[in-house]
């Protein structure tokens, strides 16, 4: 999978060149509800939650609305996803992002599989059990419980949203 660059709301954003929402319906037709709620209800020195960020869209919109005061906390257990959304926020100079390696469920602390879909943002867990050998659809990650990942991280301001894809 290649990447590209996607511009919009003046930043640059991150994502697959071979398979991408955003590029297949353009970022001003992507999931316009949620895009409307954080515009409408995301303000300076929120805390913004994003489970699932794939690519960060998410992340990289609510963190122009949290402002320097604020915080986006983006919860991504795939490494490919996570890299690109590292990128986008390197390249925006998002100092308020805080990044989180993890699939999120009510399993507690626990390592599972994440079946890697060829499609970016439709990766599965499962519990296959311990992997002996290199399997390329599967990644190992960390699975933790919404609770046990927010204590990761000194949270002061209101949270003023939370984004769950899972």
């Amino acid at each position: 999978m290649g990447n590209t660059f996607l511009t919009y709301e003046g930043g640059t954003l991150h994502v697959d060149d071979t398979w991408s929402p955003l590029l297949m319906k353009g970022a001003d037709n992507f999931e316009t509800e949620k895009v409307r709620f954080i515009k409408e209800h995301i303000r300076p020195g929120h805390t913004f939650i994003d489970v699932g960020a794939c690519e960060g869209f998410y992340t990289f919109l609510a963190a122009r609305f949290v402002g320097d005061s604020g915080t986006v906390v983006a919860i991504e257990p795939e490494d490919s996803n996570r890299h690109k959304l590292r990128m986008s926020i390197t390249s925006n100079a998002y100092n308020n992002v805080r990044v989180l390696p993890y699939a999120i469920d009510s399993f507690g602390l626990t390592v599972m599989n994440l079946h890697l879909s060829q499609q970016v943002g439709r990766h599965t867990l499962i519990d296959t059990g311990p992997i002996r050998e290199v399997v390329p659809s599967l990644q190992q990650v960390w699975v933790k419980s919404l609770d046990d990942a927010m204590k990761e991280i000194d949270i002061d301001e209101s949270v003023g949203g939370i984004k769950i894809d899972v």
